[in-house]
């Protein structure tokens, strides 16, 4: 572990260094002296939780008293907060979601109505008149203003996360996979393998699945059956394309299309990073095996799509950036939209599941969410 005191056995021990596993630990780490965190790679946060479009989402999709609205919403007030308080570069620019026809105004209504009704604030119809006379580049017929959506620099979240926890007395360790979960006695014995083929045995009587593209592995391992438990995942790449500087773009840095039925995805969008750069995506494809290698031949599929409500733009236009791969729960129902999963159970297993967006909007909610579990079964410090 990365602190001086080498020890193998904690309170609780947490699986994962993205942005969830990393807030977990800092609010858990204030109510258990011994907490620590195995990570397989060299640094934090270096699949989901950075390989996204780095958008602080104000809430508007999910269902209504579900885990995503309610820890989104009060993920994003706190995430504000904290970079703010930290100065992570972020922006609170607002966001354009776009019907790209009549036919499609119903459909947007009924997104407002849905939002507002989750707690959505201060979000606003613009017609196709006030939309051409603020966004003359784009070709809409109405769209939704959320003003309380922005951008944040998703590296350096996750980085200012790693110290807090770590001021927390969070021991992290480094390139450090779990390879085996074993009960007995009481306790979780995890079996780690580390750098140079060296192998150990970690205990506690607690442990944290926050593995995100692993966590139904994780959880077969600790001896559940996923399927049953409506645990398992499947994997979804979405790949970005950057617009050249001749690309038309909007005024607006956040522009979303309505999103896909089932919420497979929320449309290949607009995002301009806080450098300027303007990307298109994701898209989904699924996948069996982790590739983070971006699809080439991609660039007139995307073009298309944006060009319903980005007149003018061209396949040429458009250059591979990079892709990024999200858990999603493998539900049975395709029309089905899936919630986070905070299941703490019996034997002290806190399984976290199915943590894609707004996941990284989310995170801090989350850590929140995670202690008051701790707290309602008798911890504290």
């Amino acid at each position: 572990m990365n602190h001086s005191t080498a020890y193998n056995r904690f309170d609780v021990l947490v699986i994962g260094a993205g942005v969830i596993g990393l807030s977990v630990a800092s609010e858990v780490a204030k109510l258990c002296p011994r907490v620590g965190v195995i990570e397989r790679h060299a640094g934090p946060g270096r699949e989901t939780s950075t390989r996204n479009s780095g958008v602080i989402h104000a809430g508007l999709y999910y269902p209504k008293g579900s885990a995503k609205t309610k820890l989104c919403i009060e993920g994003r007030e706190r995430l504000y907060r904290w970079c703010a308080e930290q100065r992570i570069p972020h922006r609170q620019c607002g966001k354009l979601v776009v019907a790209t026809s009549k036919d499609e105004t119903a459909a947007l209504e009924r997104l407002l109505k849905h939002s507002r009704e989750n707690g959505v604030e201060e979000l606003r119809w613009i017609d196709k008149s006030d939309l051409k006379s603020r966004e003359p580049n784009l070709n809409a017929w109405s769209a939704i203003w959320s003003p309380r959506s922005g951008v944040l620099d998703a590296d350096a979240l996750v980085q200012s996360l790693r110290r807090k926890a770590e001021e927390a007395g969070v021991a992290i360790g480094w390139q450090t996979e779990l390879v085996g979960v074993d009960r007995a006695q009481n306790e979780w014995k995890l079996r780690v393998a580390r750098q140079a083929d060296e192998e150990d045995i970690l205990h506690a009587p607690v442990i944290i699945n926050a593995s995100g593209l692993y966590a139904d592995k994780v959880a077969r391992w600790a001896g559940f059956d996923t399927r049953a438990l409506g645990w398992e995942q499947r994997w979804v790449r979405g790949d970005y394309y950057s617009l050249s500087a001749s690309a038309p773009t909007p005024n607006c840095p956040l522009v979303y299309p309505l999103p896909h039925r089932g919420l497979k995805g929320l449309g290949i969008h607009l995002t301009q990073d806080l450098g300027g750069q303007w990307r298109a995506g994701p898209d989904t494809t699924d996948i069996e095996e982790l590739n983070y290698e971006i699809g080439e031949n991609k660039a007139d599929a995307f073009a298309a799509s944006l060009a319903r409500w980005l007149p003018g733009i061209s396949a040429s236009q458009l250059r591979p950036d990079y892709a990024g791969i999200r858990p999603k729960l493998a539900l049975r129902d395709p029309a089905h939209i899936s919630d986070f999963i905070l299941s703490m159970q019996p034997n002290g297993f806190m399984h976290l599941g199915g943590i894609e967006s707004p996941g990284l909007t989310a995170s801090l909610a989350i850590g929140v969410e995670v202690a008051r579990v701790f707290i309602d079964m008798g911890f504290s410090s």
